[in-house]
Order: structure tokens, then C-alpha cells, then sequence
């Protein structure tokens, strides 16, 4: 088995310490990879809020022939966290749709996206006019898992992904907690490399169903 990684990261101005612990601990992601003996390549798009800013709201970094961890590192490194529009949402799902359809995918038995926000999605947004153009993109492009670090308040806005042909599974993001972070990352390069099994706590969600009883945490 091998498998794409595509990172999409949000890149607004809460999201600093996500894009902190993600640069530090590329080479450890790499390594547990190596680990479960998967060859994985990357590629990773950081997105912001196009509907507050359209000028800066996207870069990406695409496959390359032989993925290096400086070279990840750097790039994560340059993506700046700043902005937000205050508006209730960014463009995870654009960004999402953005990345899956400008990068060059490699030749692997496996596709999958990792989403990184803190916030709700946009949609409709640039380049996706509905949940519906975001389920075909997925489709049509054979993406096998969605990966959602979400944080407990905004977990709910990615509900209509769930019942399609793909597997969603989530890990929520805790502000400033590495550590949790860290146990999500191995959790998500374990089903990544092998499927689900009992050792793995795979949050179903329906949408009339919040399985999380708790207060919100900030963000």
C-alpha cells in the first residue's frame, strides 16, 4: 500500500499553533509512516477566507518527485498564519476542492485529504458552488478518506460529508494542546496506512446527533 497525503491547513491568524506544531513534527509524520512501512508522499495547500480577502486567500505546494522533510518543513515555515474574515467561516472546502484539483497526483493505491481548521466552511465559495460539487469532487478523483481536525465548536459544519463513498473521520483539534494534536497525527497515519481497527476511536456522526457533551472550547 502506498498513499498520497494531500494538507489542507488553515492558515488564518488562530491557527498559529497548529502550523507550529505541524512544521516541528513533519519529520515524526514522515517517520511513523516509515513505521507502519507505507511510502507516503505530500502535498499541502494553505488556505485562507476568500470571501474576506480573494487576494491571498490560497498558496499551495504540490507532489513532488522525492518528498524531503526540510523541504516540507520550509514551506510550512513560510505559510504565514494571518487574517480571517470574522465572518462565521474560511474556505476549507475551497481550498480543499483547490488543492485536490491543481496537484499532480502520484501514482499510489491510496488517497488522502487531512483538513486543518477552526473554523465553519464556507459553501458555497469560490470554485465550489455546493456540498454536492465537493461530493463529486471527492468522487471523481478517487479520494478515499477524509481526515477533519476540527475543534468540538465547529465540528458540526462538516456534517454534510458524512454518507458518501469515502471514509470521514475526525480528531479534534484542543488549542495549544501539542500533545493531543500528536495523538491525533498517529492516529491518522495509522488508519491512513491500514484501515480502521479496535484500537482506534472513530467519532459517527448523523445530523441530528452531537456527540460531543461539553462546553465549546475558545478559539
Amino acid at each position: 500500500m502506498s498513499v498520497g497525503v494531500m494538507f489542507a491547513i488553515d492558515s488564518t491568524g488562530s491557527m498559529r499553533w497548529v502550523h507550529r506544531e505541524l512544521c516541528d513534527n513533519i519529520g515524526n509524520i514522515l517517520l511513523q509512516f516509515e513505521d507502519e512501512g507505507i511510502p507516503a508522499r505530500f502535498s499541502m495547500v494553505g488556505f485562507r477566507d476568500y470571501i474576506a480577502n480573494s487576494t491571498n486567500w490560497i498558496e499551495f505546494m504540490d507532489f513532488t518527485d522525492e518528498e524531503e522533510v526540510k523541504e516540507l518543513a520550509n514551506w510550512l515555515d513560510m505559510l504565514k498564519a494571518k487574517g480571517g474574515g470574522g465572518n462565521d467561516g474560511e474556505s476549507s472546502v475551497a481550498g480543499t476542492v483547490y488543492g485536490i484539483e491543481q496537484c499532480t497526483w502520484p501514482d499510489v493505491k491510496r488517497k488522502v485529504v487531512a483538513i486543518f481548521t477552526d473554523d465553519h466552511p464556507h459553501v458555497p465559495d469560490i470554485g465550489v458552488d455546493s456540498w454536492g460539487d465537493f461530493h463529486e469532487t471527492l468522487r471523481t478523483n478517487e479520494i478515499e478518506q477524509i481526515h477533519l481536525f476540527v475543534n468540538e465548536k465547529h465540528v458540526d459544519g462538516f456534517d454534510n460529508l458524512d454518507s458518501y463513498s469515502y471514509d470521514v473521520i475526525r480528531h479534534t483539534l484542543i488549542k495549544g494542546n501539542g500533545d493531543a494534536l500528536e495523538d491525533s497525527i498517529r492516529k491518522f497515519v495509522k488508519i491512513s496506512s491500514s484501515g480502521f481497527d479496535s484500537e482506534i476511536d472513530i467519532i459517527e456522526r448523523e445530523e441530528s446527533v452531537n456527540p460531543f457533551d461539553m462546553e465549546d472550547e475558545e478559539t
